[in-house]
């Protein structure tokens, strides 16, 4: 079956349906695949979009469960926003 990817490229629906799905299944974003994937997301935004410092993707991270971000986001399930918001804030918390 041929997933929709909501008018956005190929590999950022891919790692926000790698979120989503982290988050369906109940995975702590704790969790070192969670993280690893939250570094993909810091990699495809500096690679494709702007540099992704770790300052700004904590900054971003906040503002994913807003609502500017949370209803493009969480068209690739609900509550993916959140999610996100809650694994970046993890992943920054083990920079500091």
């Amino acid at each position: 079956m041929k997933r929709d990817n909501h008018g956005f490229d190929v590999k950022l629906a891919d790692i926000i349906y790698a979120f989503a799905d982290f988050k369906d299944k109940g995975t702590p974003v704790a969790k070192e695949e969670v993280k690893a994937l939250v570094k993909k997301w810091q990699i495809y935004l500096t690679e494709n979009c702007y540099e992704c410092t770790d300052e700004l993707l904590e900054a971003l991270g906040a503002m994913y469960a807003g609502d500017d971000f949370k209803d493009k986001i969480d068209v690739f399930g609900k509550g993916t926003a959140f999610y996100m918001s809650l694994a970046i804030k993890e992943y920054c918390k083990g920079l500091k």
